[in-house]
């Protein structure tokens, strides 16, 4: 396991996830579509950090797991998302794809994030889901299952839409699938950078190390 310090005056971050990830994270000067100032400026003003972003073409986890050593290498913090075309969050090929991933993040020093969906989809409203294609909104409840079970696991960290979203009152916040207000997507780019502070990015100690439970120590 690699020991970063913190307080070094730059962190890399490279996103892995889809539009909502560059959304939450990313100013429109930089590709995002809803924030003035994203992660990369709230830094530079609170920590005097600099933010050095890479953005990957959205693939699989199980493509990104085939080259995560060479992807991760440089990199302070991965963070993924599911879109609503994503794969399945609960099939044994996305579970393993994931543990192999965060396993490899642990080895090179890169933390692991996650961008979960709210579970609120003011354009599909099901109260009967017989006989019916899975909506996304059981999609994401799903995919929170799954990522808790990761985080135990290896220590994955999530920003958690479901949460942050659910604080704020989603019926106002939450246009469709992953699509949020600005000021949705501003409360989670804050979350992110709470987390972020939390392992000691900005201070000159040693980075808190993202580890979790061993499989059999899971019930």
């Amino acid at each position: 396991m690699t020991t970063k310090m913190g307080g070094q005056g730059l962190l890399r971050i490279l996103l892995a996830g889809g539009t909502d990830v560059r959304d939450v994270l990313l100013a429109r000067s930089a590709g995002g579509n809803k924030l003035d100032a994203g992660l990369a400026e709230r830094v530079a003003a609170g920590y005097a950090t600099k933010v050095e972003h890479v953005i990957t073409d959205r693939m699989t986890m199980a493509s990104f797991a085939e080259t995560a050593e060479e992807l991760l290498s440089d990199q302070d913090i991965v963070v993924f998302s599911l879109e609503p075309d994503a794969a399945e969050p609960e099939s044994l090929g996305f579970l393993a794809a994931a543990e192999a991933v965060a396993e490899k993040a642990r080895e090179v020093g890169c933390h692991v994030f996650f961008l979960n969906a709210s579970t609120i989809d003011p354009t599909g409203v099901v109260s009967n889901y017989h006989g019916i294609p899975e909506p996304f909104t059981r999609k994401a409840h799903r995919l929170d299952l799954a990522l808790l079970r990761l985080s135990i696991s290896h220590g994955i960290s999530i920003i958690d839409a479901d949460r942050v979203l659910g604080e704020m009152g989603a019926k106002d916040h939450v246009g469709g699938p992953v699509d949020y207000s600005p000021e949705a997507c501003e409360a989670l780019c804050d979350e992110t950078i709470r987390i972020i502070t939390d392992y000691g990015f900005f201070e000159a100690r040693p980075v808190m190390a993202q580890v979790g439970r061993r499989r059999d120590d899971i019930s």
